[in-house]
């Protein structure tokens, strides 16, 4: 499901919008980093349903995403070949030809790439720290290039009249012509001469692509020379976070104002208390509320607790605690400001 501008409600930072901002002028990577839970994701989802965005930079409201795995190889953002299902046609054609392209389908920024003539893409490359060391330099080859070779299909195949290069296209919601080709069989669905243009002059733009991480490992410099930066720390400060919290519409002053601020004394007494091997974060904090408001009469884990409510509460704590260790630190702080 296709998130939305209302749905969404992500509220960035200054320092963040900046780092966006420039990203998209100047058609370089962004690469996020920050704690699993501070919004990474969603971050991607935000620039692309951004009104303002739309209008001032050409950007289009879907986001093609691509969930990178230990295993990942650059070509998998551009393209997926079923090879098993293109060997057993080619066993029933009985010995015709049957073309490679017929088993190709685009990814995220093979499509992005595809539709650059129409609109800017936002592709969203999440958790790029877990795949092979050379995959974060390689992507940035057919980025920069705004074309790509689909390896698989020889020069025959490409240029094949009989292929409909359109119908191939319209899969993606994309209505394009056969591409241009150059002698290396790069398929280009921009004008080339264009390309050759300063970045100013083009008409075409680059995707704006995203790319996260969870800091699990270092990435290669020469990659990181080429993207705009930015970690997104956690918002330590209570006002921060009740903004975060109205912004997601959970905070409702006239109804759980006691809640929500208790709620939230918790949640950062318990992220500076010694001993979780994970801090929760963001993420958990707004699930942790949401399921907090559902209570009826409420209950707010800052202050005493009866035997009934405190068995009502203890199954929500595993929304803050994610191993065994960590829920039972979690249930002894709340215990101990309850005895405070």
């Amino acid at each position: 499901m296709s998130k939305t501008a209302d749905t969404l409600r992500y509220l960035p930072d200054e320092g963040l919008t900046a780092a966006v901002e420039m990203a998209i002028e100047m058609e370089i990577p962004l690469f996020i980093t920050g704690e699993p839970g501070t919004g990474k994701t969603e971050l991607a989802y935000w620039i692309a349903q951004n009104a303002g965005y739309r209008e001032r930079f050409g950007i289009g409201g879907q986001v093609l995403r691509f969930n990178a795995k230990t295993t990942s190889v650059a070509k998998d953002l551009l393209y997926r070949y079923d090879a098993v299902r293109h060997f057993r046609d080619s066993q029933r054609a009985g010995g015709q030809p049957v073309n490679v392209l017929n088993y190709i389908h685009f990814e995220a920024l093979g499509q992005a790439i595809i539709a650059a003539r129409r609109q800017r893409s936002v592709v969203l490359v999440d958790e790029i720290d877990k795949t092979p060391r050379d995959f974060p330099n390689d992507l940035l080859f057919e980025f920069d290039k705004l074309a790509f070779r689909i390896e698989e299909a020889a020069a025959a195949e490409l240029d094949d009249a009989h292929f409909d290069w359109k119908k191939m296209s319209s899969g993606h919601g994309m209505e394009l012509q056969k591409p241009v080709f150059d002698e290396q069989h790069f398929i280009f669905y921009t004008d080339k001469n264009d390309l050759q243009k300063s970045r100013d002059a083009r008409k075409v733009k680059k995707p704006v692509l995203v790319l996260t991480s969870n800091s699990e490992k270092n990435l290669p410099d020469a990659f990181l020379r080429r993207c705009a930066f930015y970690h997104i720390p956690f918002p330590e400060d209570k006002a921060r976070l009740l903004e975060i919290l109205d912004k997601k519409g959970l905070y409702k002053p006239a109804k759980n104002k006691e809640l929500i601020n208790g709620a939230l004394d918790f949640f950062i007494s318990l992220r500076k208390a010694a001993g979780l091997r994970r801090k929760p974060a963001t993420a958990e904090l707004i699930a942790w509320v949401e399921f907090l408001s559902d209570f009826e009469p409420p209950i707010n884990p800052a202050k005493e607790l009866s035997e009934a409510d405190w068995q009502r509460l203890l199954p929500s704590l595993s929304l803050l605690g994610k191993n065994k260790e960590d829920l039972e630190r979690i249930g002894k702080e709340i215990k101990r400001k309850n005895q405070d």
